[in-house]
């Protein structure tokens, strides 16, 4: 088992001259401080819509566990997602993906 990385959160940039960049950081950032392959936990949030699960469904597939929360106002949903990846760079991809969403805040 490989020795993981303490991060501290001032260590980490908050602004990125594009996506390209945010990605590469992200999944090298990821793979200093978690284990994979494994589960990895997915959260959004965004606007409620009747075809919301569908959605994820397309991008995550049926193998994947889904909890859907709906906010008090019923206004906005959030998604939790936990899915087996085999490492860092898929768990980027998957964020790629879901940012395709229209309205989808990615926590």
């Amino acid at each position: 088992m490989s020795q993981k990385k303490n991060i501290n959160v001032n260590d980490v940039p908050d602004h990125y001259k594009d996506k390209e960049e945010f990605y590469k950081v992200f999944t090298e950032r990821l793979a200093d401080i978690q284990e994979f392959p494994g589960e990895y936990r997915f959260k959004f949030v965004l606007t409620n819509k009747a075809d919301v699960l569908s959605q994820f469904k397309e991008i995550f597939g049926e193998d994947a566990k889904y909890s859907i929360k709906e906010s008090s106002s019923a206004k906005y949903v959030s998604v939790t997602i936990v899915k087996n990846v085999r490492d860092a760079g898929a768990v980027a991809f998957y964020y790629k993906e879901a940012e395709k969403i229209e309205g989808v805040m990615m926590l």
